[in-house]
């Protein structure tokens, strides 16, 4: 079993705000099985608005090692203590006929040592299967002392 990887991030003075990335790895389990993953993201920070952006591949010597996965995002801080975001996604593996696609959106108040925050989640085509979707919906409400 072998495993290498390496990544860099990238935040130029002159746009600021912005950070790219990028990332390798290779990773073997048993002879003959290596697969290589990369990854390439963006983001940007602007004032109160957060927007990301995101690609991923895995690439092996059978179709269900290869992955491509691609996602975006975006948040806004309404104020110091409110911020609400929208991400999607979509996953494919080669040897599936559908793509699985995800979207889900968020929320989060915070007040002195309380934060209320919930999320809803769709996801069409689970695992590949056009017949596979579910809804995901969450409340979390914690105290710091």
């Amino acid at each position: 079993m072998s495993y290498t990887d390496f990544a860099i991030a990238y935040s130029p003075e002159m746009v600021d705000g912005l950070t790219v990335g990028y990332g390798q790895g290779d990773t073997e389990v048993a002879a003959g099985t290596e697969i290589e993953h990369t990854a390439m993201y963006v983001k940007y920070t602007y004032g109160s608005v957060t927007v990301g952006y995101q690609e991923n591949e895995a690439d092996g010597p059978a179709t269900s090692d290869d992955i491509d996965f691609e996602a975006f995002g975006i948040s806004y801080a309404v104020s110091d203590n409110l911020t609400i975001a929208y991400n999607q996604s979509e996953s494919k593996v080669a040897s599936d006929t559908v793509a699985q696609e995800a979207s889900g959106i968020s929320a989060s108040f915070t007040s002195g040592g309380m934060t209320i925050a919930g999320v809803m989640n769709d996801v069409d085509n689970v695992s590949g299967v056009s017949t596979n979707d579910t809804e995901g919906y969450e409340l979390n409400l914690s105290f710091a002392f």
